[in-house]
């Protein structure tokens, strides 16, 4: 068997307490979805919003509600008594044959280090989602990247 032990110092980056800090250096910021601690933030977000565990993993507790604050879905977890940060929602896309799809990136020192596609019937992916590597060759990027 294979342990995979994460860093200390990823607490950092993956916490996701770093999202309201962010949204309050930035706040126009288009790349960035507005985020809070105070449960009285949501009223400003229009299209509804995210309830996550500021530590929560793999999906866990994470519960998606609407414009109107109707609860569309909601995971179960460990993570039930951890501070919870609201964001503004966004929605991944579905796609008919494979269901929701999430792009996730890596740099390594600096550079590209990969992308996978993470895929699930539920708009929230969890530990137990489809996972597709992709691989990025040069020589198809086309002379607009290169």
């Amino acid at each position: 068997s294979v342990r995979v032990f994460e860093p200390l110092w990823t607490v950092l980056p993956s916490s996701k307490a770093i999202l309201p800090i962010l949204n309050q250096l930035a706040p126009d910021n288009p790349y960035l979805l507005r985020s809070s601690f105070d449960v009285q933030d949501i009223s400003t977000f229009k299209s509804g919003y995210v309830a996550k565990p500021v530590m929560g993993r793999t999906g866990a507790n994470v519960s998606i509600y609407n414009e109107g604050g109707d609860l569309i879905s909601a995971t179960a977890g460990k993570w039930l008594n951890d501070t919870i940060v609201y964001q503004e929602i966004a929605l991944l896309p579905k796609y008919e044959d494979g269901g929701h799809v999430q792009v996730n990136a890596w740099a390594i020192d600096g550079k590209y280090g990969g992308t996978v596609l993470r895929v699930d019937e539920s708009n929230i992916i969890g530990l137990n989602s489809g996972i597709h590597a992709m691989r990025v060759v040069k020589s198809h990027l086309g002379a607009a990247v290169a």
